[in-house]
């Protein structure tokens, strides 16, 4: 099966707008990388402080925090991280849109 190029999906000197377009390029990123993927439509059904997307293939599962420039973790957000930090074949990730290419090189690498 050909390989999608990467730079429809994140062309160089993009800005991310806004949490949810940056959100929205990492889901389908990951989708179009095989990854399983979780994320609450509305985070007022999900558990405080849960990661923004929980995505699992190949043995890997991967809890990520989506942040926006000058956002920072809530306490509960904390408390996930730490416990998730510790968790054997977890990988806990807080990222920002300045982190993409290495986010996109992590989805594409399995």
């Amino acid at each position: 099966m050909p390989r999608l190029d990467k730079s429809l999906i994140f062309p160089k000197g993009i800005t991310v707008r806004s949490h949810r377009m940056f959100q929205r390029y990492v889901v389908d990123t990951a989708l179009l990388e095989g990854w399983l993927v979780y994320y609450t439509p509305d985070s007022r059904w999900s558990p405080k402080g849960i990661t923004d997307l929980i995505l699992a293939k190949g043995g890997a599962v991967l809890f990520w925090e989506l942040k926006m420039p000058d956002d920072k973790l809530k306490p509960d957000q904390q408390e996930w991280k730490g416990v998730l930090e510790g968790c054997e074949g977890v990988e806990y990730g807080l990222f920002y849109p300045q982190d993409l290419d290495s986010m996109v090189r992590r989805l594409i690498n399995g």
